[in-house]
C-alpha cells in the first residue's frame, strides 16, 4: 500500500473521531433511512460528501449500501479510487479497467482497438462508436475480448449534482462477448466539464456491477458548521486534513 493511499485511510480514522459524519454512521444511514423517489441508478440519497476540497463519488456494489471512496491519485489518465477498507477501482474516462479487493477482482482492460469512450461520445458529432477491450479477470481463467458499442441516448437531461443542475447526456455502452450480449452499462456524462457523473456498470472480467455517482461538498455548510462548533467549545475540523474519507461497501 502506498504512502498516498495509507494517508487517505489515515485521513479517515482521524475525522471519524471529529462531529463530522463518518464512514460508519454513513452506512447506517444507508440501511435505516427510505431513500427519497429517485433514480435507480443514483447511490447518493443519503450520503453526503465530506467538506473538504478532495474529489469523491458515492459507490454501491452489487444492490449494496453506498460507500464513500476518494480520488488518491492519477497516473497516465488512469484513476485510483480508494474505499475506507482499502477496496479500489481503476477507472479510465469513466469506465473500469480494474480492481482490487472485490470477491473477483478485474486484473486488468486494455484497448485491443482504438480507444472508445463515454465522453466523446457524449460530445461528439456522431451519436454512435465502437471498440473492443481485452478484460483479464483473477478467476484463474483466461481473460477475453469484449465488443463495446457505444451510443448516445436523446437530449440533454437536468440532474442535480451537489448545489447545481447540470445538463447531463446518457451514454448507453452495450458489451458483448462473441454472440452473448453481457451487459448494458449507462453513463451520464457533462459534456461541458467532460465528466462521468454518474454510472451503472458491469465490470468486465466479472460478474460485479457497480453504481458510482460524483459527490460535490457544499462548503458554505461545512462552514456554517466549524463556526458552531467554534461556539460551543468543540474541536474544529482541519482544513489540511491529508485527504476526504472513504467508506466501505458490500459486494
Amino acid at each position: 500500500m502506498t504512502v498516498q493511499r495509507l494517508l487517505v485511510l489515515a485521513a479517515a480514522l482521524a475525522l471519524g473521531a471529529c462531529g463530522v459524519s463518518t464512514p460508519v454512521r454513513d452506512l447506517e444511514r444507508a440501511v435505516e433511512t427510505t431513500p427519497r423517489e429517485r433514480d435507480a441508478e443514483a447511490v447518493s440519497t443519503t450520503l453526503e460528501a465530506i467538506p473538504l476540497p478532495y474529489s469523491q463519488m458515492a459507490v454501491s456494489i452489487d444492490g449494496g449500501p453506498p460507500g464513500r471512496m476518494a480520488l488518491a491519485r492519477i497516473v497516465d489518465g488512469v484513476q485510483e479510487w480508494v474505499a475506507f477498507d482499502g477496496r479500489t477501482l481503476w477507472l479510465r474516462g469513466g469506465r473500469v479497467v480494474g480492481t482490487e479487493g472485490f470477491r473477483t477482482d478485474l486484473l486488468r482492460a486494455v484497448d485491443v482497438l482504438p480507444p472508445v469512450e463515454p465522453v466523446p461520445v457524449a460530445r461528439g458529432t456522431t451519436s454512435q462508436r465502437s471498440g473492443a477491450i481485452y478484460a483479464e479477470g483473477a478467476d484463474r481463467r483466461l481473460g477475453g475480448i469484449y465488443t463495446l458499442t457505444l451510443a448516445r441516448e436523446g437530449g440533454t437531461r437536468p440532474v442535480l449534482m451537489g448545489k447545481d443542475i447540470v445538463d447531463l447526456v446518457q451514454v448507453t455502452e452495450r458489451v458483448s462477448r462473441g454472440d452473448e450480449a453481457i451487459a448494458e452499462n449507462r453513463y451520464w456524462v457533462d459534456p461541458a466539464s467532460g465528466t462521468v457523473e454518474i454510472s451503472r456498470q458491469r465490470i468486465a472480467g466479472t460478474r460485479h456491477t457497480v453504481i458510482m455517482q460524483r459527490l460535490y461538498p457544499d462548503y458554505e455548510k461545512a462552514l456554517r458548521e466549524r463556526r458552531r462548533r467554534s461556539r460551543e467549545g468543540a474541536a474544529p475540523v482541519a482544513d489540511d486534513a491529508a485527504e476526504a474519507p472513504v467508506a466501505a461497501e458490500q459486494d
